[in-house]
């Protein structure tokens, strides 16, 4: 896109991939406000043109009279739609310099869902750049998701040193308390397949939130290590390091994912699972894996993935198979499903699925001749 600048015709650029972040809006918006020494109270008003993706900004000082009457427009908003023209399709958009930022509010939440129900992907629509990403396993520990002291050895002299290594929590933690105004988040995969309790210890306490987004009670960094790790980088001054406190703060999001219906996975107590919000991702073939399953059959020899799924997850919610436990569309994937490897997908993924979990306590004769048992 391109605006100009009605007082002297000068071209701003600005390239849109997506959904701009606050930060990528400052950075163009940023020489705007510069070139006139704006400040709280005045005026941008955006205008477009006759000519596609470019447009016009004029700017208002706030002792303009103008601005005045503008103010009442407002209504207490930092942006407004003043006119649009039926005939051309114009807009114009007023946005005042704003008055205080819209503050970052930092939550917990874990989506959950069918295998293949696209959970991940979900994830990282949400999440953009700035997130760090970790799965959990049955042999997460607290050392592994926090730090811990672990040796070195020094690749000119050989020496073994011992130094702090930041786990993922820590890493992300430093990042947010470093950059305030950018919104972080910490994702966990797989989040019931590990001991949660044992894994998150004391920064269990920290997932209470209070009205802010940020940990409504700090608790106190016992580990000298991890004290000494976090002054390197936050610095001798830095608040928490002062007061030896440790919180989450309101720029830090923690998202998880799981699917509840898993076998051998740890179940979450009560007391971790409210301090979290439950989002449930359900099944929808609108966006699925592409291609054809063989079936070997002489009418229908091959088989749309997106209609054999959907198929047999007909089957399975009449015996009364949770819904949880249903195929998602992307339980395979495109690549698993090319010409040479579709039917062994099938066999391996598919029918594997449905024989040791979906139907391990069911009536298997529903989908598979009895003689294979």
């Amino acid at each position: 896109l391109s605006f100009r600048d009605s007082s002297d015709n000068h071209i701003y650029k600005c390239q849109v991939k997506r959904r701009a972040t606050r930060n990528e809006i400052r950075a163009f918006i940023g020489p705007i406000l510069s070139k006139y020494s704006a400040k709280v109270g005045d005026i941008l008003i955006f205008k477009s043109t006759r000519e596609p993706s470019i447009y016009t900004f004029e700017f208002l000082d706030s002792t303009v009279p103008e601005v005045a009457i503008l103010e009442t427009i407002f209504e207490g908003k930092n942006h407004q739609v003043i006119a649009t023209s039926e005939e051309n399709n114009d807009v114009s958009l007023i946005t005042e310099i704003e008055k205080s930022e819209s503050p970052i509010k930092g939550y917990n939440k874990i989506i959950y869902g069918a295998p293949g129900a696209g959970k991940s992907a979900s994830v990282s629509k949400i999440v953009g750049e700035n997130y760090i990403r970790t799965v959990f396993h049955p042999e997460t520990q607290y050392s592994d998701f926090i730090g811990c002291l672990k040796p070195h050895k020094d690749s000119s002299s050989g020496n073994i040193t011992y130094s702090f290594r930041k786990g993922p929590f820590i890493q992300i933690l430093e990042k947010a308390l470093l950059n305030p105004d950018i919104h972080y988040f910490l994702v966990i995969e797989e989040l019931n397949r590990a001991n949660t309790a044992a894994v998150f210890g004391e920064i269990f306490q920290l997932l209470d939130r209070d009205d802010e987004g940020k940990s409504e009670y700090p608790i106190l960094i016992q580990d000298e290590d991890l004290y000494d790790a976090l002054e390197e980088t936050l610095g001798s001054e830095h608040e928490f390091i002062v007061k030896r406190h440790l919180m989450i703060p309101s720029n830090l999001s923690i998202i998880a994912t799981m699917n509840s219906s898993d076998q051998a996975v740890f179940p979450l107590d009560t007391a971790f699972k409210r301090r979290w919000i439950f989002e449930y991702l359900p099944i929808d073939f609108t966006n699925c894996a592409r291609g054809e399953v063989p079936t070997h059959h002489e009418v229908l020899p091959n088989v749309e993935w997106k209609t054999l799924a959907q198929t047999i997850n007909t089957v399975l919610v009449q015996l009364n198979v949770v819904e949880d436990k249903l195929i998602g569309p992307w339980f395979i994937k495109d690549s698993d499903l090319v010409e040479d490897q579709a039917e062994q997908t099938f066999i391996g993924k598919i029918c594997s699925y449905l024989w040791d979990d979906a139907l391990k306590y069911k009536n298997k004769d529903e989908i598979f001749k009895s003689d294979i048992h």
